[in-house]
């Protein structure tokens, strides 16, 4: 299991090395508790092992919508409160705003677009970003595809009453992880916020100063004036590297961006990336193909495996 590949620090090779060895104790998961379907684990053991065979393929063409799905109705309960697993980032936007938007309609509930605050500091003081480091940013987003994985979003939308996840590992001891999942009981808005009309739908013109999240799973002390299981979640200051040509445009200028923005999303539909280690009763999910590569037997298998 370990094994150092063409590793230049021998020093700490070595120190991972011993580390590894002061391991002495193995653990065999051998008990699946997931799945309880018999018929579906059976389906998922040969499409891991890339084994499927005519009985698996007969039985997940029966659950593609419209060909013997007329007898669910999407409206009630509990499948109006399905997920969507896609891999398509572009679909699981769209619909967590279609989602976000029925909500606000049948609760009355006001949307709040919360835009990310970037800051620079330079000399002393903070600044806020050129043009040309605007233009970066949006490169980088663009183009580092493994770097933006861990990126805050530019921006979101929330409102009161929204399921949501957390998108960052904000206190591990207490389950608030990457991926635990809860709802929105309250926004509250940064004391500079102009007062808000009748609008509903409100473009913040500053973060929140923290919104209150009802978690469906948490080891968080009840605090004083709130809910059981309810915490506050503050934005998170996270760090990117940009790069743009100086003015002379002979050499590279290296930048630093902090970004504060809230780590939480909407998890009526989550990519199959987002999913792992999620256990959710009923969803659907995307199997179409990406535009651009192609369904993995991961991604299919992660997906179904929910």
């Amino acid at each position: 299991l370990f094994h150092p590949m063409a590793v230049t620090d021998k020093e700490s090779c070595s120190l991972g090395r011993r580390i590894y060895e002061s391991f002495e104790t193995v653990v065999i998961l051998k008990e699946q508790i997931r799945v309880i379907d018999d018929v579906w684990l059976r389906m998922l053991h040969h499409l891991r092992a890339g084994q499927m065979e005519e009985d698996d393929l007969v039985m997940l063409r029966s659950l593609v919508l419209g060909a013997n799905t007329e007898h669910i109705d999407f409206l009630k309960p509990p499948w109006n409160n399905c997920v969507l697993v896609t891999p398509r980032h572009a679909v699981r936007n769209a619909w967590n705003h279609a989602a976000l938007m029925k909500h606000c309609k049948e609760s009355g509930e006001r949307l709040f677009v919360v835009n990310c605050e970037d800051r620079i500091w330079d000399k002393g003081r903070w600044r806020n970003l050129t043009n040309a480091e605007k233009y970066a940013v949006a490169t980088r987003l663009k183009n580092a595809n493994r770097a933006r994985k861990h990126d805050l979003p530019r921006s979101i939308e929330i409102a009161r009453g929204m399921k949501v996840l957390v998108t960052g590992n904000i206190q591990t001891d207490l389950d608030l992880t990457n991926g635990a999942r809860g709802t929105i009981v309250d926004v509250v808005l940064d004391p500079r916020e102009p007062s808000i009309g009748d609008e509903e739908i409100v473009e913040l013109e500053y973060l929140p100063a923290y919104v209150l999240v009802k978690m469906d799973k948490t080891r968080a002390s009840q605090l004083e004036g709130l809910e059981s299981d309810v915490v506050p979640l503050q934005p998170l200051d996270l760090t990117m590297q940009i790069k743009l040509q100086s003015r002379q445009g002979e050499r590279s200028v290296h930048r630093t961006v902090h970004r504060r923005q809230l780590a939480i999303a909407g998890t009526y539909a989550v990519t199959d990336y987002r999913a792992q280690g999620q256990t959710i009763p009923f969803v659907l999910v995307d199997i179409a193909s990406p535009p651009s590569g192609k369904l993995t037997l991961f991604n299919l298998y992660v997906a179904l495996s929910r």
